[in-house]
């Protein structure tokens, strides 16, 4: 199966991946919070956040998802993030997995 195998500056985090898995996801993001932006916390203002998110989806049933999080941490400047994509037999186990049910209306 397609797996991500997630690196942290040499060291391995994690091996994400499912046979069924509908969508594997690596997201490294940076964001500033804007000083004349609302904040729900007056302390985010003007702080930053430099992330990285390893996640999934799992098509369950019709109209049925389950989100998986393998990863959702911190990063600083100067950290090396490396993804090798892998075809594995085995990967780690979701630090975190939720079910939602989509409630769609039909466009008229």
């Amino acid at each position: 199966m397609i797996a991500f195998e997630v690196y942290l500056n040499g060291e391995k985090l994690c091996t994400a991946g499912l046979r069924d898995l509908s969508v594997l996801t690596a997201i490294l993001n940076w964001r500033q919070h804007q000083a004349d932006a609302p904040a729900a916390n007056p302390e985010d203002l003007d702080a930053e956040d430099l992330r990285l998110y390893v996640g999934g989806m799992l098509n369950i049933a019709e109209g049925s998802r389950e989100f998986l999080r393998w990863l959702d941490l911190n990063l600083e400047v100067g950290d090396e993030i490396t993804i090798k994509i892998a075809d594995a037999n085995t990967v780690d186990i979701p630090i975190r997995r939720e079910k939602v049910e989509l409630n769609f209306s039909p466009r008229k």
